[in-house]
């Protein structure tokens, strides 16, 4: 029960199956990257998410959507998300926008 609704699609369920699916060796993600997407996971169903405004909690489901894409993203880019140059991320957003990307 998330917010006192059912949670039907058992969607916290698949998030913490999804946070624990980091660790899979076949994905090759660094152990920084895994540290950096389940603190933000955190972060986001704490509601740690704009800062100098008001708190907005993240529901699991939008969580769960943010830790897939974050994880294709730690894979194309083979980088520590906080090693990332500007060159690395333009060329990055050149191959999504060109379609040049495999997963």
């Amino acid at each position: 029960m998330e917010n006192g609704k059912i949670d039907i699609h058992r969607t916290s369920e698949a998030l913490a199956s999804a946070l624990q699916a980091l660790e899979d060796q076949r994905l090759h993600l660094s152990p920084r990257n895994i540290e950096i997407i389940r603190r933000f996971c955190d972060d986001c169903s704490l509601g740690k998410t704009i800062h100098g405004r008001a708190k907005k909690r993240i529901g699991a489901a939008r969580v769960l959507k943010y830790a897939s894409l974050l994880k294709q993203i730690a894979y194309w880019l083979a980088t520590d998300f906080d090693q990332v140059t500007q060159a690395q991320m333009e060329e990055f957003i050149r191959r999504l926008e060109g379609n040049r990307l495999v997963y």
